[in-house]
């Protein structure tokens, strides 16, 4: 888990809540256990955790931002590609959802600046894992890890990265460049994979986030539609494939494509 249970690695310190009320005491300490089991390996867990977070939000009338405010100094000394590659792949699975949620939340409550080194490196790691660059460092795929236990930490990676698609701090900062337009390659790709719809689902929101926030790049647009478009004057190449990946670039890129076509 990123904030460690006791079925993992010794606990970081819990946060000190000096000078706090009864009732914000309780408060503090219920959403201390909560953010532990945000990276539950259970999907369930999560997903329910998440559910009491924002409920508890609700009530308060404060952003889930706010009330996890006081745990970020020990979710930045949790979060290291060191101990992500340590863990099960469940377990992993559940960190990298953890890390996920943090960075969707509204504002973020990690930020992904460039001097946020272990952040960006574990983005890194999940985009090569994804983009089957298996000469690139680093790995985070644990080598005997089972084919059922793989399919939920690839789309684990791959929803990490739709939300780093949709981050500010990715979009504007020139360092990002190279992490940005991998991604938006990546994404790309993924389109085509028809026969499974939560991929192209993840990687149209990916995209569309981009889009709605940034101007493609011309010359990686250029490059991910040639493959699509080359078979267009083809009628033996139209296949369904082809088709139902050309519909989802239209969607998504029509200001992009000229009248003519």
């Amino acid at each position: 888990p990123v904030l460690p249970s006791q079925q993992a690695q010794p606990p970081v310190p819990q946060p000190v809540s000096q000078n706090l009320t009864l009732p914000e005491k309780r408060l503090h300490d219920v959403l201390f256990v909560l953010v532990q089991e945000l990276s539950s390996p259970h999907a369930a867990v999560r997903k329910a955790v998440q559910h009491l977070i924002h409920l508890t939000a609700d009530m308060t009338g404060r952003k889930v931002t706010q009330l996890l405010l006081p745990f970020r100094p020990s979710l930045l000394i949790s979060i290291s590609l060191k101990r992500l590659q340590t863990l099960s792949v469940p377990l992993q699975t559940g960190f990298i959802e953890a890390v996920t949620y943090f960075i969707s939340l509204d504002p973020p409550l990690l930020s992904l600046a460039p001097e946020n080194t272990e952040i960006i490196s574990i983005i890194n790691a999940a985009l090569n894992l994804c983009s089957g660059r298996k000469d690139e460092a680093p790995h985070i795929m644990q080598k005997d890890a089972d084919s059922k236990q793989q399919v939920p930490f690839k789309l684990a990676c791959l929803r990490l990265l739709k939300e780093t698609l949709g981050s500010q701090d990715i979009i504007r900062d020139e360092r990002h460049t190279d992490l940005r337009n991998h991604t938006l390659e990546l994404f790309f790709h993924s389109l085509a994979q028809i026969q499974n719809k939560e991929i192209v689902g993840i990687a149209k929101a990916g995209l569309s986030a981009f889009i709605s926030q940034a101007k493609l790049p011309k010359e990686l647009l250029q490059k991910s539609l040639k493959p699509i478009l080359s078979n267009l004057g083809v009628h033996t190449k139209l296949t369904r494939q082809v088709l139902q990946t050309l519909a989802h670039l239209l969607e998504l890129c029509t200001t992009y494509f000229s009248v003519k076509l």
